[in-house]
């Protein structure tokens, strides 16, 4: 990229996102009151985090002011103000609306870096249909925070689950397995300890052992500027594996030819176009398969979608018989969070 080109990019990406976040900040100020309009929202897409699923509606924190809002299952906001007077609002709705409670079976599912939970969808569908889950879509401004602070709203998330939860589950693609893996190495404590641990976690194109991609553009300013702090972390592995755990049942489905070298030349071995499937790899995997798909659409494919079942429900990917777990397995999961399932 010669030099105009990107001067041009990085005058883009400040002027989005210039815009973006007075948009954002202009919505936060009139979520002063409980008492607003019903109106349109663009679900959260990067700058509200979820702390508060109930099928479709939500109750997000706003990653630039604190303030919360009532979303519906429309993406309509139809409270605004603290967390406290969103959920009493919620539960007026509830018996208005008359809602039925959550299943008691649960898979909460996270998007990646950059993404939405709608880029989720095909697969939240998929399971909703084919298995016996109410599955929960997860939103959290993936590029605006810390994966800590991504973590900790995870964790409210399952806190608020409703009584009537006797079992979560979760699947994630990309970063949003690190966010997981940070939840479990370090706020299990504000959760209720009989849902505190899920029973089984699918892995889509996790970067559990950094993104060599991330290292190289780590002191590029446009990578910098898109990526924001987590991205960062993410190159920076180093300093961050040390506060993740690692589930007690989980598998991993990575993107990836089959061959010795990948999609991408900028990466070392096979690869997904973004991520290694040596850099998805985790000690301890009950399962480990390798699909010819690419990062971007790994949760919109067909066959993983029939994988990340049969693994929610039964431990594996295709058959007990071809299961490929990776050994060693690491305990610090189960000695943080409690006893596994």
């Amino acid at each position: 990229m010669n030099a105009k080109i990107r001067g041009v990019v990085v005058i883009l990406l400040v002027v989005c996102g210039t815009l973006s976040t007075s948009a954002m900040a202009n919505d936060d100020a009139t979520d002063a009151a409980v008492e607003l309009p019903r109106a349109p929202t663009f679900g959260g897409k990067q700058f509200w985090s979820d702390e508060l699923v109930f099928h479709g509606w939500r109750i997000q924190r706003s990653a630039l002011t604190n303030a919360c809002r009532l979303l519906d299952d429309q993406d309509y906001r139809r409270a605004g103000g603290t967390f406290v007077q969103c959920q009493q609002e919620l539960e007026r709705y509830k018996l208005e609306l008359k809602m039925p409670p959550l299943r008691p079976r649960v898979v909460l599912v996270l998007h990646g870096l950059l993404r939405s939970r709608h880029a989720m969808q095909s697969l939240c569908d998929y399971l909703e249909e084919k298995g016996d889950f109410e599955v929960l879509a997860v939103s959290y401004a993936s590029s605006r925070k810390e994966i800590t602070a991504h973590a900790t709203s995870l964790a409210r998330v399952v806190s608020n689950l409703g009584d009537e939860v006797e079992e979560i589950n979760f699947v994630a693609h990309s970063m949003g397995n690190l966010v997981i893996r940070r939840y479990l190495g370090g706020t299990c404590a504000v959760v209720p300890r009989s849902r505190r641990y899920p029973k089984r976690t699918v892995m889509l194109a996790p970067p559990n052992n950094g993104s060599k991609l991330a290292e190289r553009f780590l002191e590029n300013t446009i990578f910098r500027s898109l990526w924001g702090v987590s991205g960062i972390e993410i190159a920076e592995m180093d300093k961050l594996e040390k506060n993740l755990a690692t589930p007690a049942n989980f598998g991993v489905i990575a993107g990836g030819r089959g061959t010795d070298n990948g999609n991408n030349p900028l990466i070392p071995g096979d690869d997904d176009f973004v991520v290694s499937v040596a850099e998805t790899r985790l000690a301890g995997a009950r399962d480990f398969l390798v699909l010819p798909v690419l990062h971007s659409s790994i949760m919109e494919h067909p066959h993983v979608h029939q994988c990340t079942l049969r693994f929610l429900e039964h431990g594996y990917f295709v058959a007990e018989d071809q299961r490929q777990p990776i050994p060693n397995a690491a305990t610090r999961g189960a000695d943080q969070c409690g006893d596994g399932p």
